[in-house]
């Protein structure tokens, strides 16, 4: 008797979350050729053979105004979405990140069709170690796959059903390269290596500080003369106006894939985020910026850790060992000086070095994709996760890796 091929319905609503659950996906397709994979889905969860259902490319947004201008339209999809899987209840939703759309429609979803199991990957608030209430999940969920194993822990003292999975930027970026063995396969000379990601178009704060960091640039240019410099852009997206004026400069890549730069570079300037992580990943030195609006900046703080911490690094090392410019410290000047300051001194460099591994041995083993991928199967098919099992690494029972 053939059984029916499972039906997982995903939905993310960022650039990040798209990424993290294309990965998932891909590997859900190599477990279980024939699986149905439908949602809410961007560019890179189609390409990885999700149906969207619904595109969400343009679904994600920072800051609060655009945020705002996003609801009216939102909410109404919410609803119908919650109709649909009410109509046609695939095995599993899975969600990922983007908790104030999904953590709604968990909600809606739970009522409306209860025996719909639901597994979260990257929960609400992951990265944040602080005190806060977690356990509004907890009602909603059959499972939760978070990145940070201090994360396993909060959730599940508040009565969260939650595993560790490590983080997936191992999977994606791999260990840190031969940094002069990369850079000659990409044609890049020069000594310095600098990178500068302002964020993406999608964030409101490349407003503000893509000018400081242009500013930024032509004050290094000036000083370190014989340094080559890496500027990331979106890609797909049209250049902004701080993007052609940095073409312009000598010795100034335009590059739209920031994990050339992460690698390429000795040192980075970026815009706080995910970029700060993984820099951590492949070993390259983060100058971590924030610069935004009053509004902005005032909800942005709201969302922080209580520690006055705000670059990942510095939030899993409980410390500010990263240089952290916010608002009007982010500079043209102040940048261009944390870099300065940070490439004329070796001991400097090799004490963050240092740092970097450690936050490195945080993240867990590569993997973690793979390993969401079994929790989803497993959801999918009724199973009852057990608090007792660990998706921290692979099974190794005979090699054992799905």
């Amino acid at each position: 008797m053939t059984r029916d091929p499972l039906d997982i319905f995903l939905v993310a609503g960022e650039p990040s979350g798209d990424m993290q659950a294309s990965l998932v996906a891909a590997e859900l397709r190599r477990m279980e050729p024939g699986i149905r994979l439908r949602g809410a889905a961007g560019p890179r969860m189609r390409a990885a053979g999700v149906v969207a259902e619904y595109q969400s490319d343009d679904w994600g947004s920072v800051g609060l105004v655009p945020a705002l201008a996003r609801v009216p339209r939102l909410h109404p999809l919410m609803r119908e979405m919650a109709l649909r899987l009410a109509k046609a209840p695939p095995n599993l939703l899975l969600l990922v990140d983007f908790g104030a759309f999904n953590v709604r429609l968990a909600r809606r979803v739970r009522q409306a069709v209860p025996g719909v199991p639901i597994l979260y990957y990257f929960p609400p608030g992951s990265w944040n170690p602080g005190p806060r209430d977690r356990g509004g999940l907890a009602p909603l969920v059959e499972a939760v796959a978070t990145p940070f194993a201090y994360s396993e822990q909060l959730l599940r003292q508040d009565g969260v059903p939650a595993w560790w999975v490590g983080h997936p930027a191992l999977d994606r970026l791999g260990p840190p390269d031969d940094r002069q063995a990369f850079r000659r396969q990409q044609g890049i000379e020069g000594s310095p290596v600098i990178g500068l990601l302002p964020g993406s178009r999608q964030r409101e704060e490349r407003r503000f500080l893509a000018p400081q960091m242009l500013g930024a640039l032509s004050l290094l240019q000036q000083r370190l003369p014989e340094a080559t410099f890496l500027w990331s852009v979106m890609p797909g997206v049209p250049l902004g106006v701080a993007d052609r004026r940095a073409a312009e400069h000598e010795r100034v890549r335009v590059v739209d894939d920031s994990t050339l730069i992460l690698k390429s570079a000795d040192l980075v300037l970026t815009a706080m985020g995910t970029a700060t992580l993984e820099a951590a990943v492949t070993g390259c030195l983060p100058i971590c910026a924030y610069r935004g609006n009053l509004a902005m900046w005032l909800q942005w703080r709201a969302l922080g850790v209580g520690t006055d911490l705000y670059a990942m690094p510095n939030i899993m090392l409980r410390q500010r060992v990263f240089p952290e410019l916010l608002q009007s410290q982010a500079s043209a000047a102040g940048l261009a000086a944390e870099a300065l300051e940070l490439w004329h001194s070796p001991a400097r460099q090799a004490e963050l070095h240092a740092a970097l591994g450690q936050v490195r041995a945080q993240l867990g083993v590569p993997g973690a994709s793979r390993r969401v991928a079994r929790m989803a199967l497993r959801v999918a098919r009724g199973e009852k996760l057990s608090l007792e099992e660990s998706f921290a690494t692979d099974p190794v029972e005979a090699g054992v890796t799905s």
